[in-house]
This record gives C-alpha cells, structure tokens and sequence, in this order.
C-alpha cells in the first residue's frame, strides 16, 4: 500500500502478486484465511490500475463469494469486496451489474441504520452507476437527497465530497442544468487548491 500510494504501482503490483502467490498455498494459511482474502482485494486493485478489468473482475467475483463464506454478507471486509467488484464492473462498463451491487450494499446500511460513512460512498456509487446507464435525472435525485448529509458528515475536502459534487456537476450538465453545473463545477474546483 504505501509503494503503491508513493506512486510505484510497479513495484507495488509486484509485491502484491508475489504475497497473493504464496499465501493460498501456505498451509498456515490457505485460501480461506483472512490474510489471503485481504490481499486478494490489493491483487485485483493492481490489475485495475494495470488496466486489466476484466482479469480484477474474475478475480473479484471469486473474492467476494469467498468473502460471504468466510466473513458473512454484512462484514465490513465483505462490503469492501463487494464494493471493488462494483468498480470492476464499471471499468468494464457493466453498469446494470454495478448498480444491482451497490444497491446490495446501500440495502445493508438501510438496514443497520446507516450510521457509517461508507454509506454515503455506497450512494454515490449508485449515483455513478445511473448516470453510466444514462438515467441521468435518477442520479441527479440520489445526488441530491445526500449531497447535504455528505457535506455534513465529511470535511469539504474529503476525496468523496469532491467526487460527488464533480458527478453532481456532471449530471447537471447532463439533465440540461447548466447554470447550476457550472456553479458546481467552480465550487468544488475552488476547494482543490
């Protein structure tokens, strides 16, 4: 993680592979344990960044059922799981499938009573995912229902807040708002200097 967070998803990419090697064989640990399944995630995100969506997808798939057997559906480690195998869905541009996924995950914070912030990111993606659809005017509306409990939750310049208003921007744009996406756009432009 921090090789790869200084910028050298080389070596970072490497690293991983080489622990994702060994550990399922590991007879300490195998590939049920807790560790193997963690470094699945950092695998699969080196073949996003690689730009080999397809191959994270396979894998991820995988991941998450191993996951829900190991975990159970609600735990965090499951989420985060389910919540890259929504990514690998969308970098393929696989958006019915993204959506069904992070609908999944939005249902889960319903149903524990949404007091995580990972909630707000949950919605956001299914925000993401209806303007890939091109259901533009039903992003625009999950957007707006959370923009303020986002806003609220989370410091203005937390990388969630920016990206939310960037799609909401870009939805504006889309649903013919122009005069507030540009607004948008400027707003959260400003907070990234």
């Amino acid at each position: 993680n921090a090789t790869r967070t200084l910028g050298d998803s080389t070596e970072a990419a490497a690293l991983t592979r080489d622990t994702y090697e060994r550990f399922p064989n590991n007879p300490l640990l195998g590939p049920r344990h807790d560790f193997t399944l963690i470094i699945t995630n950092q695998f699969c995100a080196d073949l996003r960044i690689a730009g080999d969506y397809a191959q994270a997808l396979s894998y991820e798939k995988e991941s998450v059922e191993r996951h829900i057997e190991v975990f159970g559906p609600a735990h965090t480690y499951t989420l985060r799981a389910m919540t890259n195998l929504a990514v690998d869905y969308r970098m393929i541009g696989d958006f019915v499938e993204a959506l069904r996924v992070d609908e999944d995950i939005v249902q889960h914070w319903e149903d524990v009573g949404g007091t995580d912030k990972r909630e707000l990111g949950a919605r956001m993606n299914v925000a993401r995912d209806l303007f890939g659809l091109g259901a533009y005017q039903a992003g625009l509306g999950v957007l707006e229902r959370w923009q303020a409990e986002l806003n609220r939750r989370l410091e203005v310049r937390d990388r969630r807040v920016l990206l939310a208003g960037r799609t909401l921007g870009i939805l504006q744009r889309k649903a013919g708002r122009h005069a507030d996406a540009a607004r948008t756009i400027r707003d959260k432009h400003k907070l990234t200097y």
